[in-house]
């Protein structure tokens, strides 16, 4: 009796080996988070095993990771400010802000799915293979640093959220180079090239999706500025332009 107790006691606490199925659980995320981003190298036995769907891995962990690049880039540039070089601080109004990151939450979201879809049929052309899946699992869950990295876009600096952003983005590509062989079946020297090929399709699809879904939603229009409703400060912008104008060599007389 006393053993039979502790078998059934051992199996009632989920971790994120077990199955994942069911209602959203922060401490899922953040136990799955803390796997990928401090042990990217044997993370991904655990999660190729894991009995999860693609619906849930979107409602239990990519969607919530990926609310922290929306949410706290409308609290930066709406409430806070970016400091632009050059053009000094530039808000977004309330209203256009709520757009402007719902519109690119909704994004990142279907860039996962098509990132994922590249992953899959470009495995077997390496000598791969994986399922819808697992290709999903690998961009998903490799994405983790990068989204975490979001929390930065509510500093006023905008060169400061660049570089943390793009330090972040390179932990995200290492953790997927490292799900390789574990999710797509590819081994060896062909691991390279495959991620090569995959993160360069991948940025050009993506770009080229949240270019449509700009133009869209009207932010792309040739009558607006690079960034939606901004309010620039013109004074600082004239001063900045002066100030260049100084240090380029004037020609000999």
């Amino acid at each position: 009796m006393g053993e039979a107790a502790k078998v059934t006691n051992s199996t009632t606490s989920p971790t994120p080996t077990q199955n994942s199925t069911g209602k959203f659980d922060y401490q899922y995320v953040i136990n799955r988070a803390r796997e990928v981003l401090f042990d990217p190298v044997n993370c991904w036995t655990a999660i190729k095993s894991e009995n999860t769907t693609i619906k849930d891995i979107y409602f239990r962990y990519a969607g919530p990771l990926a609310l922290i690049p929306a949410v706290f880039g409308f609290i930066g540039s709406t409430f806070i400010g970016i400091s632009v070089p050059l053009l000094g601080k530039w808000t977004t109004g309330f209203f256009e802000g709520i757009i402007f990151y719902a519109v690119m939450f909704a994004g990142m979201l279907l860039g996962l799915r098509i990132t994922a879809l590249i992953v899959e049929k470009l495995a077997p052309k390496f000598e791969g293979s994986c399922t819808p899946l697992d290709s999903f699992k690998l961009v998903a869950f490799s994405y983790t640093a990068s989204f975490i990295g979001g929390i930065f876009s509510i500093l006023p600096g905008v060169t400061i959220s660049a570089i943390l952003g793009i330090v972040l983005s390179l932990y995200s590509l290492y953790a997927f180079y490292q799900g390789i062989p574990t999710m797509t079946n590819v081994h060896g020297d062909k691991r390279r090239g495959f991620a090569v090929i995959s993160v360069v399709l991948a940025i050009v699809v993506n770009f080229l999706l949240m270019l449509v879904i700009s133009t869209v939603v009207g932010f792309s229009s040739p009558s607006q500025s690079s960034v939606p409703q901004g309010n620039i400060d013109i004074k600082q912008l004239e001063k900045s332009i002066q100030n260049l104008e100084r240090l380029i060599p004037q020609g000999s007389q």
